[in-house]
């Protein structure tokens, strides 16, 4: 801080005439020529005397301490907010975590049970002994074991750090709170250091905020920490969510036994019959059926479509919350259509998508917390979503400030058996009542079978309205 011996007195007339300004100016004291406020009005009496000091003295900077701690402060209170967002995140992940190591677990624990049984029936030199299968399975079952104690560590932890980190917000609310106030009682001119009334509350909040930042940096450094084992936990699990590695010789055995009947055989392997109807006039129910016949590779050659190995890795965890309500299991795979994929563009064209926006505008526009919207497609409107979807769930749709419609619509494919109706009026609708049905049956005769996983589809919508 610069020091100096002048300084600058104002003085007013003190008469009759004097304006309220004037007086209240009267006897303050101006470090630099700089501060000296010009004069209220025209013909103003008051003047400004200038002292030359013997004694040096130091201008207090208490002001400017204080609005810098303030800010320092509120930019901690904003980032805790960010990372109380983190902390809830990571924990929703902890909880997916847990159920995808559970199933693992029992499915790893099922074919070690099954190799015990056929150990016995082979001796070391058998070419179908198992022993190397065996050890194999048995490893994987102490990894996923040690996985699942290292979720539960870091579950535990984050739990303690999220409360950590709430009682840490309220405490850096309560000292913002002191400095506001010190503001208020602090001078509002520039005086000498050693004349401050308040230098050392100052000073002493300074401290504190400095502990503060402190404390903030080792929580922040312990979400990280807590942060990157999620994420080693997340690649194990999906490095092995389907036991990919393990030589399951009874499932092979059993696809290689199963016949299938000649309508199977046409959604199966043919390009003909209903596949052919589908083609193109149904994009969205042909898409999916592609999907789920040909192991998803529909996706590999497609950058606007990707798939996901289970519902951990969608990145948007109150999607996730919203999706485990609605029993997709923890460990399914997905498919994610992004805005520009075809499928997503005839999906926002579906009327009943069309008449939502058109009836709901109004509310869309408020922006209002994420809601999820039952829709159900019907099929003598959107034939294509009501084979593909027909019954599915629309997550948070709104419409931005810049003028887009933005929606995520999510469906979970487990098929159950359906009866035939023919009871309907028109070739039309019975044809299409037909086509769903076989189509519903032949995908639960699949997964009866094994053949066909169960798996979610996500379409993120975002069109420009206006």
């Amino acid at each position: 801080m610069t020091k100096t011996n002048e300084y600058w007195i104002w003085k007013s007339e003190k008469g009759k005439n004097t304006c309220e300004k004037c007086k209240s100016l009267d006897g303050k004291i101006f470090y630099s020529e700089d501060e000296i406020p010009e004069k209220p009005h025209p013909n103003c009496k008051c003047e400004v005397v200038k002292v030359v000091s013997e004694e040096k003295y130091e201008k207090c900077d208490c002001k400017e301490l204080l609005n810098k701690t303030q800010n320092a402060v509120e930019n901690i209170i904003a980032e805790t907010k960010t990372y109380l967002g983190t902390i809830q995140e990571i924990n929703t992940d902890c909880e997916i975590n847990k159920e995808s190591l559970r199933d693992l677990l029992n499915k790893a624990y099922v074919i070690k049970d099954e190799y015990e049984n056929e150990l016995a029936k082979h001796l070391k030199t058998c070419a179908n002994n198992k022993d190397e299968e065996y050890k194999e399975i048995t490893q994987k079952i102490i990894d996923f074991e040690k996985l699942k104690k290292e979720n539960e560590t870091n579950s535990a932890k984050i739990y303690e750090l999220n409360k950590n980190f709430q009682n840490f917000d309220k405490e850096t609310r309560v000292h913002l709170v002191d400095i506001q106030q010190l503001k208020e009682y602090s001078a509002d001119t520039p005086h000498k250091k050693d004349e401050c009334k308040i230098l050392e509350d100052v000073l002493d909040l300074q401290t504190k905020t400095k502990l503060v930042n402190s404390q903030f940096q080792d929580y922040k450094k312990q979400l990280l920490e807590i942060r990157t084992k999620k994420q080693n936990i997340i690649k194990a699990i999906n490095s092995n969510i389907r036991l990919k590695n393990l030589k399951d010789y009874k499932f092979k055995k059993l696809l290689s036994s199963i016949s299938l009947t000649p309508d199977e055989q046409i959604c199966r392997f043919g390009s003909y019959g209903v596949d052919k109807y589908m083609h193109e006039q149904l994009k969205l129910a042909n898409t999916s059926l592609q999907n789920a016949i040909d192991d998803f590779k529909y996706t590999k050659n497609n950058p606007n479509v990707k798939k996901v190995d289970m519902l951990a890795d969608v990145k948007d965890w109150r999607l996730k919350k919203y999706m485990l309500s609605n029993d997709i299991p923890v460990n399914s795979p997905g498919v994610i259509f992004n805005s520009n994929a075809a499928e997503t563009r005839k999906l926002w064209l579906t009327d009943k998508i069309q008449k939502y926006v058109k009836e709901h505008i109004k509310d869309l526009k408020e922006n209002k917390e994420p809601i999820l919207q039952d829709l159900e497609f019907l099929s003598d409107k959107d034939l294509d979503a009501y084979l593909a979807l027909q019954h599915c769930k629309m997550y948070n749709p709104h419409i931005t400030k810049d003028g887009y419609f933005e929606a995520t619509i999510y469906d979970y494919y487990n098929y159950e058996h359906r009866d035939y109706k023919f009871d309907a009026k028109g070739l039309g609708k019975k044809t299409k009542d037909l086509v769903s049905t076989y189509l519903n049956n032949w995908g639960y005769t699949m997964q009866e079978k094994g053949l066909l996983e169960n798996y979610f589809v996500i379409y993120k919508i975002r069109e420009k309205i206006w």
